[in-house]
């Protein structure tokens, strides 16, 4: 597998004047990060991909149990991903952001990441 290198707002990595082709935990690091970041009905080629924010974790109550079954769900089932070790999702009430930390068992070996969810 191999995917082009964005940059951390999704547009693409150009450096001079040529495309950067990632592959290995790095390529499969951006994967996790893109499909936690689509929100469902986002994608106009499918909207049936993504997560449902609104319907789901974005309301006055959300159930963590269910958010937390979302995410892990979202990153098991990301090309690459084996297995899952360890899961931390943190709020952060004020900024109206999550951060989700995990530990992960990829084909290219060991991922640790965290990702800002908005």
């Amino acid at each position: 597998m191999s995917d082009l290198l964005q940059t951390t707002t999704g547009d693409l990595q150009v450096t001079n004047n040529a495309l950067i082709i990632i592959e290995g935990i790095t390529e499969i690091q951006q994967r996790v990060t893109q499909r936690l970041r689509t929100f469902y009905g986002e994608w106009f080629l499918n909207n049936t991909i993504g997560i449902k924010y609104f319907q789901e974790i974005l309301k006055k109550s959300p159930n963590a149990t269910l958010r937390d079954r979302i995410f892990k769900d979202e990153i098991s089932g990301t090309p690459g991903i084996i297995g899952i070790e360890s899961y931390l999702f943190a709020e952060n009430r004020q900024a109206r952001t999550g951060a989700l930390t995990f530990r992960a068992k990829t084909i290219s070996g060991n991922l640790e990441a965290e990702v800002t969810i908005p």
